[in-house]
């Protein structure tokens, strides 16, 4: 095994560790040596430490294949709502 496979594979290796629903290794193998040609290892794993910090509890969590294959380290999601009774009304506005 060459040394770069050796590392893509110590860095597969953390984002299986750290995704939250581990379901389809080998295709998720597959899929991020694709994204690796994309992003580097580090901006792959903040956008997955994003994602399981901003998923709602009603969203079932993306097969980490599907996942990666969409470019989903890039998503930006919306900052959380205020409660409504810190919101301004309308006609105060």
């Amino acid at each position: 095994m060459a040394a770069d496979d050796r590392a893509l594979a110590a860095d597969f290796a953390e984002f299986w560790r750290v995704y939250p629903h581990r379901v389809g290794k080998l295709r998720a193998q597959q899929a991020y040596a694709k994204a690796r040609q994309r992003a580097s290892a580090r901006e792959i794993l903040a956008g997955v430490e994003r994602y399981t910090a901003m998923k709602p509890a009603w969203q079932q969590w993306a097969h980490p294949s599907s996942w990666l294959n969409a470019g989903r380290w890039l998503d930006e999601y919306a900052p959380e709502p205020e409660p409504a009774d810190r919101r301004v009304p309308r006609w105060a506005r």
